[in-house]
């Protein structure tokens, strides 16, 4: 973090800890989904959203995803621990998908269209994806480092999902791609194709699998009405 952003975040936390206690446990409450109403003032509404960019870009840039070494940073710039571990759970899950973004964007195109296709194939239609080695799925993402590959991994899956509920499209994943996380265009287009290419089987995947959950719960409540 440059140092003008860090003396930014200083200032931020400086506010935070000059709010009546009951405000901050009502904040901390409220990250922590302890509550669903985050009832302040729209300036300290504004301060603690800038807080969290801050926190969010900091996580991002030095792509620093251990909770022990982000909380101890905001203990640093003032921070109480209460707080500072809160934010650090709160921000890490905003960043984390940004920072998996970072991993894709570094992928080669063929890597990315292999990965895309091994989670499709064995991740979402069939679930035999522990049949592969792991260490040949280390090849198919062309990453050497464990967490590298599930980083890439995890944001495929995710964004795979995504289209499986019908909460975005294809092409709306395509352009999320590019304008969100900054993946160039070549790039998300290898790992759109495949999903497009697959959309009706990964909806019947996906609502095959809810109503398997659907069957699962309704043999476990018939087994607890038995005992």
């Amino acid at each position: 973090m440059k140092h003008g952003d860090q003396h930014k975040l200083k200032e931020l936390c400086n506010w935070f800890n000059s709010l009546k206690s009951n405000t901050q446990i009502e904040v901390i409450n409220f990250i922590t989904e302890k509550t669903e109403d985050l009832n302040i003032p729209e300036s300290d509404q504004e301060n603690l959203n800038l807080m969290i960019s801050e926190i969010v870009r900091f996580i991002v840039d030095s792509e620093v995803t251990d909770p022990v070494t982000i909380s101890k940073f905001l203990r640093n710039n003032g921070l109480e621990k209460i707080s500072a571990d809160a934010l650090t759970e709160f921000c890490t899950n905003i960043a984390m998908p940004r920072i998996d973004a970072l991993t894709i964007a570094r992928m080669k195109k063929e890597n990315l269209h292999n990965t895309t296709l091994f989670v499709l194939h064995r991740m979402i239609l069939y679930h035999d994806y522990n049949e592969t080695p792991f260490a040949h799925l280390l090849e198919k993402t062309g990453f050497s480092e464990d967490e590298l590959a599930f980083r890439a991994i995890r944001f495929i899956q995710n964004n795979i999902i995504k289209v499986a509920r019908r909460d975005i499209s294809p092409s709306t994943l395509a352009r999320k791609l590019c304008d969100d996380y900054g993946i160039p265009h070549e790039l998300a287009n290898e790992m759109v194709r495949p999903i497009e290419e697959n959309i009706s089987e990964i909806h019947q995947a996906y609502m095959q699998h809810q109503i398997n959950e659907l069957i699962n719960i309704f043999s476990s409540c018939l087994s607890e009405d038995e005992d």
